[in-house]
């Protein structure tokens, strides 16, 4: 693999872990709920798409595959918000956690049943694209183009919009962001809403320089442990954690085997969990019985 072609697939494969990663930190620093589920959310979109969707059909079939995917996806994020939040919130974020889990196991079962766990192609972007002698995939180049978008989006969306204040004063704390007049019920369905239709992206990018399979909702792995990286609790830093995930992934498939990078985010997890348990942004927090 060329040097070019393999800095393209690290970053391509940077933004797609780093939108994933960031939908996690949204819902946990909401929640505190650790949004196993995410993975298989971005394969179920990318399941729609690809079915709804027609190669050739013009931008009328796309975009009403888009609105069919990402609808479906947003809604996932209000049923995820109701299941944990109005019906298991009582019984603390532990419980909350495990109802991603018990999600993670159903949206594996209703894709099996009804796509049979079929492999499809998706090349939205297909074809090659010469610059200085040296041809690039056009792919690559827009899932870097349109994850950078999308990551420059939420960033501005959290730090300058009500509604990602509203969401950082909720994740400092949460009482006090009630009795200043917050709708606390509405920015959590708002976070389980945008953090499952990043979710959605990056499973309709990862299956788009790849393919749609089930098998690639392990995506939701890596995407968890870049923000564990990065301590649970920041977007930049989780951002770093996944262009570092991709980039070791990248280096063992060039100068090891291409099958042993699948262990990268693992291997990655552990080194964490010994060396800084924190995470890069050091911040950690108290955990009491409820």
């Amino acid at each position: 693999m060329a040097w070019h072609v393999s800095i393209l697939t690290a970053l391509a494969t940077g933004c797609i872990y780093s939108v994933m990663a960031v939908g996690v930190v949204l819902i946990y620093r909401t929640s505190r709920v650790l949004a196993f589920h995410v993975g298989e959310i971005g394969m179920l979109t990318a399941y729609i798409l690809v079915s709804v969707w027609v190669p050739g059909g013009g931008f009328l079939n796309l975009g009403a595959a888009v609105i069919a995917a990402f609808g479906i996806a947003a809604l996932s994020g209000v049923v995820m918000y109701v299941l944990v939040e109005r019906i298991g919130g009582r019984l603390g974020h532990f419980v909350g956690t495990v109802i991603t889990i018990a999600a993670t196991i159903a949206l594996n079962g209703l894709m099996g049943l009804v796509w049979a766990a079929q492999t499809w192609r998706m090349p939205l972007f297909p074809g090659t694209i010469g610059f200085f002698g040296v041809n690039l995939s056009i792919q690559n180049l827009a899932v870097i183009l349109i994850g950078s978008a999308a990551l420059v989006g939420i960033v501005v969306l959290i730090r300058h919009t009500s509604l990602g204040i509203d969401m950082q004063a909720i994740a400092n704390n949460p009482a006090l962001a009630r009795l200043r007049g917050i709708s606390v019920q509405k920015t959590l369905c708002a976070a389980w809403m945008m953090g499952s239709l990043l979710a959605a992206l990056s499973g309709v990018m990862i299956a788009s320089v790849s393919v749609v399979s089930v098998e690639g909702a392990v995506i939701g792995v890596s995407a968890i442990v870049a923000a564990l990286i990065g301590g649970m609790t920041n977007v930049g830093f989780a951002i770093v954690g996944a262009f570092l995930l991709a980039g070791c992934e990248t280096l063992v498939t060039l100068f090891g085997e291409p099958r042993f990078s699948q262990v990268i985010p693992v291997l990655g997890l552990l080194l964490l969990l010994v060396m800084r348990p924190t995470g890069l942004a050091s911040r950690s927090e108290n955990i009491m019985r409820v």
